[in-house]
């Protein structure tokens, strides 16, 4: 366990658990991914209402030292945090930076380490994962069962029926976020969107 580690759910070996990357369930260019490079930081501190936030970074390279990662991926585990799928607060973990390499992408990484993240944030304790998704990651979230908040979505509706009917699109009201299509998704008008993922109590 490493100095001053204080999160009692998972060590810090643990954490590191997660980014190892298993080759046989990846494609591609990640098939050269070095493991010995993972570099995983982190830091304690309270945010401007004093709840605690735990904080990691991890960057992942090849095995001739090229990054893998535009920047690192970075999140954030929070105490105490409003939730979207109820009223109240929760323990909360916010996805900040997943941002692949371009000549990386489509080879798996995503699939690989997300349900990895999942499991460690429902071992700690998440009620819910929080992300800002932007580019490819407004359609790409979704896949993996992300959704915008209820004040969002109706925001989404809105931008929707305005985007079908300059585009001469029979408009038809979307239920959920996999209604909408990728072109309006991937359209500069849907610049950012919250979304979150509610997790089940782990047993």
């Amino acid at each position: 366990m490493r100095r001053n580690w204080i999160i009692a759910e998972f060590t810090y070996d643990d954490l590191i658990a997660v980014y190892i990357v298993d080759v046989s369930q990846v494609r591609g260019n990640l098939k050269q991914i070095d493991n010995s490079r993972l570099d995983v930081t982190y830091e304690y501190y309270p945010n401007d209402v004093d709840v605690f936030i735990f904080q990691y970074s991890v960057d992942l390279f090849m095995s001739d030292g090229f990054p893998i990662l535009e920047r690192p991926i970075l999140n954030k585990l929070y105490e105490r945090k409003s939730l979207y799928s109820r009223s109240g607060y929760g323990r909360v973990a916010n996805q900040v930076y997943f941002m692949v390499e371009f000549p990386y992408r489509k080879c798996g990484l995503l699939s690989y380490l997300n349900p990895r993240e999942e499991q460690l944030f429902q071992r700690w304790g998440a009620k819910e994962i929080h992300l800002t998704a932007a580019w490819d990651g407004k359609v790409i979230w979704r896949r993996f069962g992300y959704q915008p908040p209820e004040d969002e979505f109706a925001i989404l509706g809105l931008r929707y029926q305005h985007w079908a009917t300059i585009h001469g699109i029979e408009y038809q009201e979307p239920q959920n976020i996999n209604d909408f299509p990728e072109e309006f998704l991937k359209d500069d008008c849907v610049k950012l969107i919250t979304m979150y993922k509610v997790l089940e109590e782990c047993i």
